[in-house]
């Protein structure tokens, strides 16, 4: 499950800032999955998460909730981290890339 072949999705978005749409469906597709019937995987079954590696490392978090905290999205690292079979975790991961130019002026 650490193996790229794995964890990667079998394609990447590029976005040249024309689609929002398209993520959003992707997210809320992946969303609805992730809550209501994640297919269990691996050795001692743990559900699997699908997620996007937006490429862009930043932390987010929500304003409005009870405890706001720095919330960090899924990337690579985060991701062989927790498919190893070696670091105890509830779920396994996988992600898709998307991939966003930005324009410097």
């Amino acid at each position: 499950m650490k193996d790229r072949d794995f964890y990667l999705f079998s394609y990447a978005v590029i976005s040249m800032n024309w689609d929002p749409i398209f993520l959003w469906l992707i997210f809320n597709a992946h969303k609805e999955l992730n809550d209501e019937c994640p297919p269990y995987i691996g050795d001692s079954p743990a559900p699997m998460k699908l997620f996007h590696d937006m490429a862009h490392f930043m932390a987010v978090r929500v304003i409005d909730g009870p405890t706001p905290e720095a919330w960090f999205p899924m990337n690579e690292t985060v991701v062989q981290r927790l498919n190893d079979p070696d670091h105890s975790t509830d779920r396994r991961i996988r992600i898709g890339k998307f991939y966003s130019p930005l324009i410097v002026s």
